[in-house]
């Protein structure tokens, strides 16, 4: 059985600005969001992958979910070692609640939502901002594969149709926040 990779939506979010705003300007572009629940033996590839291409744009808000393995310990040794990374330790109660917990703090212009158990492409920030630089967006998602042990692609991941795209937008918006059901359809849809 092969993991995924690059299962990733970003969307804009606006809150209070006076949450967000420093100086009379936002200074993060980008908010990843990791909710953690007892994923200690990948964790690690994880938040390595966003790491190594975040920049001062970015923050990385880790949630240990209630874990019961090392994975809060994990997440505390990253935010002790690297200033973009935040750890917000909760009860468990689920990933909503864990993603909510996280958008409370966040304070980025867009939100980047990652599944712990899964890992980016070390290019993914770079064409984020392609995008970003020509399109003026609210909502980007990019695919996934299906790779192997060694990384290698099992499974090519396929775009979203129109159709597919706005029942989850609208999923999305009478929600007012993104479900694990809305990003287990983006994923369903796009492996």
């Amino acid at each position: 059985e092969g993991a995924k990779k690059n299962l990733w939506f970003l969307m804009r979010y606006s809150k209070d600005k006076e949450n967000i705003l420093k100086d009379g300007k936002n200074e993060i572009l980008l908010s990843f969001i990791l909710p953690i629940y007892n994923v200690e033996d990948c964790l690690e590839e994880c938040i390595d992958s966003i790491l190594v291409q975040v920049t001062e744009e970015c923050e990385i808000i880790l949630v240990d979910d209630g874990a019961i393995d090392a994975s809060g310990e994990i997440c505390d040794r990253y935010a002790r070692n690297d200033p973009v990374i935040k750890v917000i330790h909760k009860e468990n109660g689920g990933l909503s609640s864990a993603r909510n917990a996280a958008l409370d703090i966040a304070r980025g212009d867009y939100i980047g939502f990652v599944d712990s158990d899964d890992y980016i492409a070390l290019d993914m920030y770079e064409k984020l901002v392609g995008i970003l630089s020509v399109c003026e967006v609210e909502i980007v998602t990019f695919g996934c594969h299906k790779v192997d042990e060694n990384g290698n692609i099992i499974q090519e991941s396929k775009s979203l149709s129109r159709e597919d795209m706005q029942n989850i937008l609208t999923a999305v918006i009478k929600s007012g926040v993104v479900s694990k059901t809305v990003l287990s359809t983006i994923g369903a849809r796009a492996i």
